[in-house]
């Protein structure tokens, strides 16, 4: 009888990279309560902890990340340029951003982006359900963010080594 054996994964293979560290998320939603959708802006403060050209963090397969930028007193040629590629890895709830000119190590930086989901019932996120008042059904939006369930509602850096302020 023989006996396969795994390799264990490596740390990679579960967690953000270290380049940048979020220090603040300015987050806005938009919520229709009639189509069950949301749409987000958000504003994430970074700090650039290795120079890179991009930016690794989490996002739920469900969620659709746009308009994404970055503003950075250190770049010295635009202070704010445009992500030239946005990669999403469903499987592994992580987009990927690229730029065309690296952040410096040690330098700030604003994270720039939009998103946009569907309410779902699941309980997990940002969800809806219902309620019946007067005859007629109503929804209404909770939240439930249990660990890896802040990136169904907002592209975040959702592991524990990562806290952030919010507004």
């Amino acid at each position: 009888m023989s006996t396969a054996t795994t390799t264990p994964k490596s740390d990679a293979d579960f967690r953000l990279p270290t380049n940048v560290k979020p220090t603040h998320y300015d987050l806005t939603f938009k919520t229709d309560l009639e189509v069950l959708t949301f749409k987000g802006y958000g504003i994430i403060e970074l700090d650039v902890l290795e120079e890179t050209k991009e930016i690794v963090f989490n996002a739920s397969s469900d969620l659709t990340v746009s308009d994404v930028s970055i503003h950075s007193e250190a770049l010295k040629t635009e202070q704010v340029q445009s992500a030239a590629q946005v990669t999403a890895e469903k499987d592994q709830e992580r987009v990927t951003v690229h730029f065309a000119h690296a952040l410096p190590k040690g330098s700030k930086a604003k994270l720039h982006l939009g998103w946009e989901a569907k309410l779902t019932g699941s309980m997990t996120g940002y969800y809806y359900s219902s309620t019946e008042h007067e005859g007629k059904k109503r929804h209404y939006s909770l939240t439930q963010f249990e660990p890896t369930a802040a990136r169904r509602a907002f592209p975040s850096w959702d592991e524990p080594l990562l806290k952030a302020t919010y507004t």
